[in-house]
């Protein structure tokens, strides 16, 4: 849209009174940045505030974090910097130029979500990095922040893009609780020398997120050394990281800002429960009255509307006990931390499969960078809360319940020098298998395929994800089930029953031993 010149004045004029002032007011500044909604970058580009503001240099709006910088040169008047200090250094305000986008949630239902995660600034490796928070070089950069959001559309130029919501965002009560915990986790491994180590899937809402065009060329000499058992000192390298407000936490703060995140109950009502143990002791400790006592005598006294012979009661029991009826946890959602309530039979295996999500062959195909694949980020961005439950001659009984992320070293990518028995590995493979061609093969009713099988990567497997079997052949076989409801589209032009991302269920139950003796 066009901005009428009583608008560019108004904005000229406030642009003014901030220079005159050294952009030293936090609230001014977010006044004026408040002028951008619903404005395109080509709009801002067309105020032509070069006569207020020193002459931009920005000439390509097309790569990755140009929109930022559009903002920073084209309407703040100041140059790209990978400054530790604030933008705005006199306000103590920084800002932040991030994408929404609008998608479906697991009830199939359109809102608006976060379309990235929202780096903050570098993790060092080459000095040394404060354990608290407090003080620390991220605590600069996001005690407030000025949050502009723009509308993604793919369809359109990166300039065409809308601005949709301006917001001062200061980190404060619950979330600052858990985000100084989360640092405090990230700043002791870096300080053991085990940076190398560090996941997303490790912390709740901070994340240690790569920087980097590929893994390998992103690998520095870690600042701190590791000390071996025999007291050796190593310098591993490790990949470059930063801090990131993960994709989850946005998504629940632009919900936020669009009052769509009503659904969601709250687990922690007191702060002083966070100021005195982590989040993760929090939830442990609310489940830990239960344990040892079985699912059925649980149901009929916490939630007797519950049906103890449905598939789904242990799983509707678990958010029960956590306090949700919604089985919805705001925090969880922030954290993007999966409940999974795990029976463990009396021969030791676990009795449900451990699905991740459904995928389509043509988009893992088309995947070029491991660490940019929706297989890594299931794996490498989530924390799940298993909620075990044991069965005896009686029936299921609480067992525990323990937090866990998959390890790095089981994630795997190009710069670990074994990939053996990775996720990596299993993903490699499937990529190939793609390019070869799938071969489908048919005896009688069954029909098998050449991918690796549950039994060939001790991670995570690919197995149907529909409930009905659907296939649709090139070499003249006749077409079984019903291909457009139950079948996604091979490379190769085939057809074959949705698939899906497994975690192996053996090892969880390895895990159940190790964290549930």
């Amino acid at each position: 849209m066009a901005t009428d010149e009583t608008k560019r004045q108004r904005i000229v004029n406030k642009l003014q009174d901030l220079k005159a002032d050294n952009f030293s007011e936090a609230e001014a500044i977010l006044g004026y940045a408040e002028e951008l909604r619903n404005l395109t970058f080509e709009d801002v580009l067309a105020l032509q505030l070069s006569e207020v503001l020193p002459k931009a240099s920005l000439t390509d709006s097309s790569r990755k974090g140009a929109l930022g910088n559009l903002l920073e040169e084209h309407y703040f008047g100041y140059t790209i910097n990978s400054d530790s200090q604030p933008d705005f250094p006199n306000a103590g305000m920084e800002l932040k130029v991030t994408p929404v986008e609008y998608g479906n949630n697991r009830k199939k239902e359109w809102v608006i979500k976060a379309g990235e995660r929202l780096v903050l600034t570098m993790i060092p490796n080459n000095c040394e990095i404060p354990v608290e928070y407090e003080g620390s070089s991220l605590e600069k950069k996001t005690s407030d922040i000025l949050l502009i959001n723009y509308l993604r559309d793919r369809s359109l130029k990166n300039t065409e893009q809308m601005i949709k919501f301006v917001n001062r965002y200061q980190i404060s009560g619950e979330d600052l609780e858990i985000i100084k915990a989360d640092y405090e986790k990230i700043t002791k491994l870096v300080q053991a020398g085990r940076a190398h180590e560090l996941s997303e899937g490790m912390t709740n809402y901070l994340g240690a997120c790569t920087k980097g065009a590929t893994a390998e060329k992103s690998l520095r000499t870690q600042f701190y050394p590791m000390v071996n058992e025999d007291g050796s000192l190593e310098y591993i390298p490790a990949k470059s990281r930063a801090f990131s407000l993960k994709q989850s936490f946005m998504t629940s703060l632009v919900q936020r800002f669009e009052k769509e995140q009503k659904e969601a109950d709250q687990l922690v009502n007191n702060l002083r429960e966070l100021k005195e143990n982590s989040f993760d002791d929090v939830v442990l400790h609310l489940l830990a009255p239960f344990e040892k006592r079985y699912s059925t005598d649980l149901g009929a006294e916490i939630a007797p509307d519950l049906n103890p012979k449905a598939k789904n009661f242990h799983n509707a029991l678990t958010w029960r006990l956590l306090g949700s009826k919604k089985e919805r946890i705001e925090e969880f959602d922030k954290a993007n931390i999966s409940v999974r309530a795990v029976r463990v039979q009396k021969n030791g295996k676990i009795k449900e499969k451990l699905k991740l999500k459904n995928f389509q062959f043509i988009d893992l195909h088309a995947e070029t960078k491991w660490e940019e694949s929706e297989w890594y980020s299931l794996l490498s961005d989530k924390r799940y809360l298993f909620v075990v439950y044991q069965e005896d001659e009686r029936g299921y009984y609480l067992r525990g319940a323990f937090f866990w992320a998959v390890p790095t070293q089981l994630i795997g990518g190009e710069e670990f020098e074994n990939s053996a028995g990775t996720a990596y590995e299993y993903w490699l493979h499937t990529k190939n298998k793609l390019k070869e061609g799938i071969i489908l093969r048919q005896k009688g009713n069954t029909i098998t395929n050449n991918f690796l099988g549950v039994a060939d990567n001790p991670v995570c497997h690919i197995r149907p994800g529909a409930d009905a079997r659907a296939y649709r052949f090139t070499d003249g076989r006749p077409e079984i089930g019903n291909v457009k409801k139950d079948a996604n589209q091979l490379p190769d032009g085939q057809w074959i029953t949705k698939q899906a991302f497994w975690l192996n269920t053996q090892l969880i139950a390895e895990e159940i031993k190790l964290n549930l003796p």
